[in-house]
């Protein structure tokens, strides 16, 4: 029966969430269309459990159901193994669908479907990742809400901390009614397109309000440009505890598990080197027993910017998948702090961090004793630099934490020229800069655990810090 739609081809969970990550880092106008057998009932002039049927709203739906175009994704619950639908984790009341149940969707789709069945995305992305496949699920929420989550249409008992949380304390929110909210949609509507600047760059808007929410993308869809509008859908009511949806219990969704884990900042180590021809084997020893250390204390596997070895490979292969060989050395400069500077910055280009992503940077050489810098920072979610002070009022830069998007700032706009001729370290740099942007939220720690092991002009110095 699959011969009757030979052209459609379905997207499961993961790549259904790439195609919308490619759409919105490319900042193009598109939608995302979630639906499912209410939404069908509807077109089709029956009632859904959450929303009364209308004439009016009927007409609506069928208009939601027939837009087609370039970036326009529309998504249907037809998870069975016969259209590639069914993934690993799927089963009888959590997505699974028997195949009869599916072709009669389709076929009570068709009509209004507005041309020929072709891609058809998974209509249970977000929810069926969020009990599966947890990691994926949150990449993609933490991507979301780092760009520009303009505005949230939804019920209105979800608390401020969870769309703080979700999508950021500057997502604007209209609440609208549990049930047959498309009664208010006129007034919905009307709010939302006074909340949204047109003026503004890029922006994501966000709905979760079932079926009356592929009506309102629908018309902000005529309505407006450089938008991307995506739909939640029940996630949503399972990180709120509402048992809304089977898939929610059947799981044994724990939200409190998830919502600790999303809360929690995703942590890169860059790690830098610098492999001498003079030290090599000493400076060899001491890079694999700095990485061996950070193993032992539980970080992530570092991203490492070797600063002055060809693009040969090196034993640091060994020790990391993510290794970059910078090109911009200049060994005849005085200030070495600006080599430090230029080869950073070309390696976070390289590696092409979330903004939103916190960067702890390490000197190869810096030996760490414990974990204490990773446990701050995850204790402490809503700030975007860890730091310690010299004697001097310096910032340590051997070991320290900043936001990936407030690093390169930094890092974009030093001036090379003065930190040469006036023989300004990048250590005071770093200090002014945090002094400078109040806007930047700063923990000066008293204590890094870490050794550093520091080469000066021709001699070594060791500390605890």
């Amino acid at each position: 029966m699959t011969s009757n739609y030979p052209h459609l081809k379905f997207h499961q969970s993961l790549p259904t969430l790439d195609r919308i990550k490619n759409i919105i880092s490319a900042r193009e106008k598109g939608v995302y269309l979630r639906f499912g057998d209410g939404d069908i009932n509807l077109a089709n002039g029956l009632n859904d459990s959450y929303c009364q049927q209308n004439q009016t709203l009927q007409k609506e739906m069928q208009e939601a159901l027939s837009l087609n175009g370039n970036n326009i994704l529309k998504a249907l619950p037809i998870n069975c193994k016969e259209f590639n639908g069914l993934e690993t984790g799927m089963f009888p009341g959590n997505h699974e669908a028997p195949f009869n149940w599916c072709l009669n969707l389709l076929s009570r789709t068709k009509m209004y479907w507005g041309s020929e069945f072709q891609d058809v995305y998974s209509a249970v992305a977000l929810h069926h990742l969020a009990s599966s496949h947890q990691d994926q699920c949150i990449d993609f929420l933490r991507f979301l809400k780092q760009s520009n989550c303009q505005l949230l249409i939804g019920h209105q008992d979800i608390p401020d901390s969870l769309r703080h949380l979700l999508f950021g304390q500057n997502c604007q929110f209209v609440p609208t009614p549990p049930r047959d909210s498309y009664q208010k949609i006129d007034q919905i509507e009307k709010k939302c397109l006074e909340l949204i600047d047109a003026t503004q760059n890029y922006q994501i808007i966000i709905t979760s309000m079932g079926c009356s929410g592929r009506v309102l993308q629908k018309r902000l869809w005529g309505k407006l440009n450089n938008v991307f509008l995506f739909d939640f859908g029940s996630l949503i009511d399972a990180l709120c505890g509402w048992a809304t949806r089977a898939w929610i219990s059947l799981t044994h969704f724990n939200k409190n598990e998830f919502l600790k884990k999303l809360a929690e900042p995703s942590i890169k180590v860059v790690c830098t080197s610098a492999l001498i021809p003079q030290q090599f084997e000493s400076r060899k020893r001491d890079y694999i027993r700095a990485f061996e250390l950070l193993r032992l204390n539980g970080f992530p596997t570092p991203y490492i910017v070797e600063a002055i070895k060809s693009r040969d490979k090196t034993f640091l292969e060994d020790y990391s998948n993510y290794v970059f060989y910078a090109s911009n050395n200049n060994s005849e400069l005085f200030n070495k702090g600006i080599n430090e500077a230029k080869h950073l910055l070309e390696g976070l280009r390289h590696f092409n961090f979330d903004d939103n992503q916190m960067i702890i940077k390490v000197t190869g050489r810096s030996h760490i004793k414990s974990n204490l810098l990773i446990s701050l920072i995850k204790n402490n979610p809503y700030h975007d630099a860890f730091v310690k002070l010299d004697s001097h009022g310096q910032v340590y830069t051997f070991y320290f934490a900043m936001r990936n998007h407030y690093l390169i700032k930094f890092l974009e706009n030093i001036d090379h020229k003065a930190m040469e001729v006036r023989k300004i370290s990048i250590e005071g740099l770093v200090a002014n800069y945090l002094t400078n942007h109040l806007e930047i939220k700063t923990m000066y720690v008293d204590k890094l655990d870490v050794t550093a092991n520091i080469f000066g002009r021709g001699n070594i110095t060791k500390f605890d810090v």
